[in-house]
């Protein structure tokens, strides 16, 4: 299970083309696919926000950058891209685990679009991708974004104990994370 990469923090697989409606093509280096991962580290004391870039098709090097500014960002960054590389290899260690997670996000992307030209496809892609990070539990809520009668945005929000984690497929792509305030009190500022 790939929950710990979703931990507090979220991740997003991003193809920048996504929001043109164009079909993404997955072979194409040029096409820059890529995992953004966003988490919060204590460095030198402080929090600070963090942000890895992991391309997924193509031989580009990873990227890690600091949000904000830190004294000494050089031993901040080495420090962080430690830290995050390591988290990463941890949750994909397990070959069936990572291979199964690359499958179905290959199947997901293969036509992007196609994912959401309807609900049934669209709630399929979310499925497949919640089970991955263990979120096939209790579904709280589901946000449905339309744009010219055209399905743009599905939204799910699964609740876990006390946790609460949410899956977005939309035009701009996927992201998987967990939300930072708990399930009741995102009903609560909704009202």
């Amino acid at each position: 299970m790939l929950k710990a990469l979703i931990k507090n923090q979220k991740i997003r697989v991003d193809a920048h083309k996504w929001g043109t409606g164009e079909s993404v093509r997955w072979d194409s280096a040029s096409e820059d696919i890529h995992i953004d991962k966003e988490t919060v580290r204590r460095i030198q004391g402080r929090s600070v926000k963090v942000r890895i870039k992991i391309p997924i098709n193509s031989d580009r090097s990873v990227q890690v950058g600091i949000i904000g500014t830190v004294k000494y960002i050089d031993q901040a960054t080495a420090k962080a891209r430690k830290e995050i590389v390591e988290e990463i290899v941890r949750a994909l260690s397990d070959k069936q685990v990572r291979e199964a997670f690359v499958n179905d996000l290959l199947k997901i992307m293969e036509n992007y679009p196609g994912n959401l030209s309807s609900l049934e496809k669209a709630r399929s892609a979310v499925n497949r991708l919640a089970s991955h990070f263990g979120l096939s539990g209790d579904i709280k809520e589901e946000i449905l974004r339309h744009a010219e009668r055209k399905l743009t945005a599905v939204i799910t929000v699964f609740r876990e104990a006390e946790n609460s984690y949410f899956i977005t497929l939309g035009q701009g792509g996927i992201t998987i994370g967990q939300n930072p305030l708990p399930v009741d009190t995102i009903r609560s500022r909704r009202r």
